[in-house]
């Protein structure tokens, strides 16, 4: 394997080893990810929200979370949610605004979007007043790295997941217009384009070729596991992958980066090329003030209606989760890429999902069986 090399990472979520144990002395973050909408033009099977409503926080609120944020060490900023960035929309102001917000403090901006805005010329003109090749230039000037969702490359597969029709050929024409902007002209600069595919029994089947795809294209791939909850925990028959079903399909893409692509990386859910480690730098703040480990929800640290982030981020849970490899139980305790360093612990998100306690380790994890 030495004569691979490590893939292209999402700079906005990488971190050297010292800025992470400087930030976690501090009690601070590095990562926040921030859902400041409800609002979205999907219905996916799986979303880890489940119900979508009809909320916006308010741009002063937003500004606040982004000062109290940046006191605490914040890199960056994902905007992300149950809802859809894009759509954005509380009085005056939309997600340019909130963009503009961050830049003027200088922290990185990353954003999770189904992205159905930058292939729909109406909609990009009716909230942003610019076309969508436009919007999409404009993103990228202002260094916003897109993390954009595809579901699937099969039109029946997308509206079944997606829970709505009409989407598909708009899907492709943003995916096409992205591709011959300029977000793909060097992978290894910020802003990046990142593939983001959740991988269902729904999906399964395509989820090696979606990959070359990727590749081919020089994206960032973010294909992860479908976690159950929220929506997938109603509709757990339907996308939930079993463990063997999650270890070849790890096993058959790494096999495809070595051979075709020349990367490698430790096969290791809930994503493909990377160890999540998000826990030991980051939060999530729900648009109505709740403060959680990352979107697994696995734990809650308090609310930003009640006490500032800096207190919030006292709490012991945040030490215990930000020391996951001494708290952990189940096959991860005594599992070889732990105790190396090379893991910390899976999706503790899944664990929550499926046992009800975050530290008993990733049940789809096949490593230490």
């Amino acid at each position: 394997m030495d004569k691979y090399k490590n893939p292209p990472t999402l700079l906005t979520e990488t971190f050297l080893e010292r800025e992470i144990k400087e930030s976690n002395k501090k009690n601070g973050i590095l990562l926040l990810d921030l859902e400041t909408n409800r609002t979205c033009n999907l219905r996916c099977n799986y979303c880890f929200i489940g119900n979508m409503s009809n909320i916006n926080m308010s741009f002063e609120k937003v500004k606040k979370i982004i000062n109290q944020a940046k006191k605490e060490g914040v890199k960056t900023i994902n905007l992300i949610g149950g809802g859809d960035p894009t759509l954005y929309n509380y009085k005056n102001y939309n997600l340019l605004d909130i963009i503009n917000y961050i830049r003027k403090n200088k922290i990185n901006i990353e954003m999770f979007t189904n992205g159905l805005v930058f292939g729909d010329n109406r909609m990009s003109k009716g909230i942003f007043n610019m076309d969508s090749k436009e919007l999409i230039k404009t993103l990228y000037k202002k260094k916003v790295t897109i993390v954009f969702s595809i579901k699937s490359a099969n039109k029946n597969t997308y509206n079944k997941i997606v829970g709505v029709t009409g989407k598909y050929n708009i899907m492709k024409k943003a995916l096409k217009n992205l591709i011959s902007s300029q977000y793909t002209k060097n992978i290894n600069k910020m802003p990046q384009l990142a593939l983001e595919t959740v991988m269902t029994k729904q999906n399964y089947k395509e989820i090696p070729n979606l990959f070359r795809f990727v590749r081919k294209n020089k994206i960032i791939p973010f294909f992860e596991i479908v976690r159950i909850s929220g929506k997938a925990k109603e509709n757990k028959n339907k996308v939930a992958l079993s463990k063997k079903q999650v270890k070849n399909l790890f096993e058959k893409v790494l096999k495809i980066d070595q051979k075709e692509f020349g990367y490698t990386w430790l096969p290791i859910p809930p994503h493909f090329c990377f160890i999540c480690d998000l826990n030991r730098f980051t939060a999530y703040i729900t648009v109505n003030g709740i403060v959680y480990n990352c979107e697994s929800f696995a734990l809650k640290f308090g609310n930003i209606k009640n006490k500032k982030l800096k207190q919030i981020l006292k709490n012991p849970k945040v030490k215990k989760i930000r020391n996951l490899a001494k708290n952990i139980k189940g096959n991860c305790q005594t599992c070889k890429f732990l105790k190396q360093g090379d893991c910390y612990g899976g999706c503790i998100g899944q664990a929550y999902a499926e046992t009800n306690n975050a530290f008993s380790g990733d049940p789809v994890c096949w490593q230490n069986d």
